[in-house]
Parts: structure tokens; C-alpha cells; sequence
């Protein structure tokens, strides 16, 4: 059997579906291409596991050079041991076609510890159901481990002028939880090997678990018989009645029969689509739009959200800003007078940002934003003392969406303003050099960071793509003091 028939990542997708895990090992090329989120979130998950080393210096690296080369790793490993070497990091070991590589082993007054880190805030079941297949294997190849610990991130950690590991990472034991799954972990680990050995995919249908506990990346192949605009891509149907429809050949919206609903707001939403004319509270509009007063200052905030924090004063996976759009229109009549802002790398971007908030404040009567409570809260806090209240002075454009003011059949409920931009009515398309998504853009901004040639180029594409969402929140907003209006035509 191959020395790396499973991994913990394998393991774990295993658990999660029988037939991911054999599309894994013999149909890969049916794998959906990574999101620029995933690929942030192994890159975020590789830089924090380095760091936490930090923790336990002076070990000895027994990582392979190539992953396919983990034999030798396992075999160096089995030596380092043998030495009673103080600290290993990645220390690997195979068990019966089962391969492992520990973060980090640490041999301490005779006894053996083992850690494995991770970038989270806390500690998941899936996170124990890893740490359960590490301790199976090591245990089993004749590493007895005194304790078990996950490594996380401290979500109460406040940096100070020095980061401070000790504080910013979590060390807790899941010893006793490991050891409990034991006969869960054996018999599955016998189940999974059994399917790599198939010679077809198990017959095992699309449901939850396609999402649960993370999006599966075959569902490009899994799906694949499910129809455009399917019952799937109706937000506001939970997941149960989703599979409940599906499981009754229900897939497109005119198969759900009126008394499936019992909800109001869902049978209004189902009837707007059956009947393909757009639900709009005129009252509730106009009422949102006759608060809302000039001059008027449209923003929009692109934010990052360093693991590791990066500035005196902020938190783990704190939200900091790193490029900015403001439109102020000082007349209903007249075009805005647009300003970006490019926060440099390197300097608390808080701080620029409460300033330039601050001038926004001062020289605005309405701040119009799109889905950003970070920013309604920013605004909050600079206000503080001042006579308008917040609900008068910030307008969240989301709140047409979720307090049930507006839905339109062909435009999406809630999403990114692209996407809003491009169902009512569109200014342009998106184009190639416009970042899709926020994690996306704030990718590209780490790197640029990083980079010799510096910022110039993400500047650039930051630049359009912010005008984009721009013109989209000003295009939405128009249409919204139009809808409100009496003789707003519906169809």
C-alpha cells in the first residue's frame, strides 16, 4: 500500500464525504479550481504554523523537500526521535498507508508532547477529529504522547508595542478528547481505505454535506445535473427545504407548489418570481430616502483581516482598512466629487482611517453605505455626543434587502454590489482588471505589500474597481428614490 494512501487533509475530507475522497484520489481533474479565499486560507493557515515555531525554538525542520518525498521524512523522523531531539517540526509518521506530519513534537523531562497549530479563533470539531488521527498514528507507531495540544489564535489578545506570542496564541490540551474518538477514528481510517480501493465513486448524492464543514470542491462534478436558476440559488429557502424540494424533483422555482410555503416574506418572494414582477414597499422607501439629507457622502471601505496583528492596539483578525472611495454630492443635480485613499503598509491604518471618517462627518449630513457595519460603528464611536443620531445620519443600503422593503425576481437579495450593479440598472461591466471579491483585493494587497515593484499596479486596479462599486451604490440608490415614487411602474 502507498505510504500516503491518506493524510489528515484526506482523512478529513473523507469524514466529511465517502465520494469526495475517492473524486480525490482517482478523478482529480474533476476538482473545481481553488477560491482566492481558500488559497488565502491555506497561505494564512502555513504562515501562522511558522510562527507559533517561535514558541518552541531551536527545533529541528523534518519537513521533506517535495511532497513526495515523505519517506525519507518519516524515516529522518524515526532517527530524530530515537535522539530524543528536543524540539521537530513537522515530524512525520506512516502507519499503514496512513501518513501524519505533526506541527510540532517537543521532548521534554523524558516525555513526549505533541501540537498542532492553528489559525482559528478556537478550536472546532473538525480541528479534534485531526488531532484524534495524529494521536492514532504516532501512539501506534510507538511515540507514547504525555498530551496532546491545539495551538489557536487568543481572540482577547490586544498587541502592544512588541507582539507577544505567549499572548497572542492559545495552548490547550484535547488529550482526553482524542483518546474518546479513538474507535471512531480506527473504524473509519478502515472505511476510507476500503473506498480509495473502488473501482467507481460510492453512490452518494448531493445534501448538506457538500457544505458541511467545509464547501466540498467537486461540486463543479456533483452538481452538475442540477439546472440554472434551481430552487439552490433562492437565498432566502433555508437549506431543509431546499433538500426537501430536491428530494421530491422540485429544482426549478414554478415546480414549488403555493402551499409548500407558510412564511409570508417566502411566499411574497415566490410569488414575485412566479408572477416576474418586483415587490416594492413605496411607503418604506420613501421613508428610508426622505431621511436621508446633502450633502450626501457615499463610501465604500476595502478591509483586510491580518491573523497576526499587525499594530499596537488591535486584535487577531481585526478589521483594517486599506483603500477607500468617497463620492460627495453636495446637490441631488450634480455629479460627486470622487476621492480615493490608499492606506501605505506599515502604519496603523485606524488611525488615518478615524481621520479622514472624522472629516467625512464633519463636512456631511448622510453617509450612504453598502452592507459595512464596521464603518456604521466606526462613525458611531467619532459621533458620539453629537446631536443627529447614527440612525439619521448612516444609511446602510443593505437594509432595503433585509428589512423586506424591496425584492426584485431577476436581481440577486443580498450580495456585492457588482452584482447589485449589474441587475439594477447597469453602469458597465465588470471588467478583467477589477478584483471580484474582497478577499481577493485584500490578497492582492498583501502581496503587493511585499512586493519590489510596489504598489502601482494594485493602486490601479483598486482605483477602477472602487469606482465600479461607486457608480453601483449611486446607480442603486437612484433607483431606489425612483421605486419609491407613486407611479413607479412594478413590471
Amino acid at each position: 500500500m502507498k505510504l500516503n494512501t491518506l493524510s489528515k487533509s484526506t482523512f478529513i475530507r473523507g469524514l466529511q464525504c465517502h465520494k469526495s475522497l475517492y473524486l480525490y484520489k482517482h478523478r482529480y481533474f474533476l476538482r473545481d479550481k481553488l477560491s482566492p479565499e481558500q488559497l488565502a486560507k491555506f497561505k494564512r493557515g502555513t504562515k501562522v504554523g511558522v510562527l507559533a515555531r517561535q514558541l518552541f525554538p531551536g527545533g529541528f525542520d523534518a519537513s521533506p523537500p517535495t511532497h513526495f518525498q515523505y519517506a525519507k521524512a518519516v524515516e529522518q523522523t524515526r532517527e530524530l526521535i530515537t535522539q530524543n531531539t528536543p524540539v521537530i517540526y513537522e515530524a512525520s509518521f506512516s502507519l499503514n498507508g496512513v501518513l501524519v506530519a505533526l506541527d510540532i513534537l517537543e521532548h521534554r523531562d523524558g516525555k513526549w508532547y505533541g501540537y498542532e497549530v492553528k489559525s482559528s479563533l478556537s478550536i472546532s470539531d473538525t480541528y479534534l477529529n485531526d488531532a484524534a488521527l495524529q494521536y492514532h498514528v504516532i501512539s501506534n507507531c510507538g511515540v507514547e504522547l504525555a498530551d496532546f495540544s491545539i495551538i489557536y489564535m487568543n481572540k482577547d489578545y490586544v498587541r502592544q508595542a512588541e507582539l507577544d506570542l505567549n499572548q497572542l496564541f492559545t495552548t490547550q490540551s484535547v488529550l482526553e478528547e482524542t483518546r474518546s474518538r479513538q474507535p471512531m477514528i480506527a473504524e473509519e481510517i478502515a472505511a476510507q481505505l476500503k473506498v480509495t480501493e473502488l473501482s467507481k465513486s460510492p453512490a452518494i448524492d448531493i445534501g448538506p454535506h457538500c457544505n458541511k464543514p467545509y464547501p466540498c470542491d467537486f461540486q463543479g462534478h456533483c452538481w452538475k445535473h442540477i439546472p440554472r436558476n434551481s430552487i439552490f440559488e433562492l437565498d432566502w429557502l433555508s437549506e431543509e427545504q431546499q433538500f426537501e424540494l430536491y428530494t421530491k424533483k422540485m429544482l426549478k422555482l414554478e415546480d414549488i407548489p403555493d402551499d409548500f410555503l407558510s412564511d409570508p416574506v417566502q411566499k411574497m418572494k415566490l410569488q414575485s418570481h412566479k408572477t416576474s414582477t418586483p415587490f416594492i414597499d413605496k411607503e418604506s422607501i420613501r421613508g428610508f430616502i426622505e431621511k436621508i439629507e446633502y450633502p450626501v457622502c457615499f463610501l465604500k471601505v476595502w478591509y483586510h483581516r491580518p491573523a497576526v496583528p499587525l499594530y499596537e492596539g488591535t486584535r487577531p483578525y481585526e478589521k483594517l482598512p486599506f483603500f477607500i472611495i468617497a463620492g460627495r454630492i453636495s446637490d441631488p443635480v450634480l455629479q460627486p466629487e470622487i476621492k480615493n485613499h490608499y492606506f501605505e503598509p506599515g502604519q496603523n491604518s485606524l488611525l488615518d482611517f478615524s481621520l479622514l471618517l472624522s472629516e467625512v462627518l464633519e463636512t456631511s449630513k448622510s453617509i450612504i453605505i453598502f452592507d459595512d457595519p464596521f464603518l456604521k460603528e466606526m462613525a458611531s464611536v467619532l459621533r458620539t455626543g453629537k446631536q443627529s443620531g447614527m440612525e439619521n445620519f448612516v444609511h446602510d443600503l443593505i437594509s432595503v434587502f433585509t428589512n423586506n422593503l424591496f425584492y426584485d425576481p431577476i436581481a440577486p437579495e443580498k450580495n456585492e454590489l457588482p452584482m447589485v450593479e449589474q441587475a439594477i440598472p447597469a453602469t458597465g461591466k465588470l471588467m478583467k482588471d477589477m478584483f471580484t471579491s474582497e478577499v481577493e483585493a485584500s490578497t492582492a494587497y498583501n502581496d503587493a505589500t511585499g512586493s519590489m515593484r510596489g504598489p502601482g499596479d494594485f493602486i490601479i486596479r483598486m482605483e477602477s474597481t472602487s469606482r465600479f462599486q461607486l457608480n453601483a451604490m449611486l446607480s442603486f440608490f437612484h433607483y431606489l428614490k425612483k421605486s419609491g415614487e407613486p407611479e413607479f411602474p412594478t413590471h
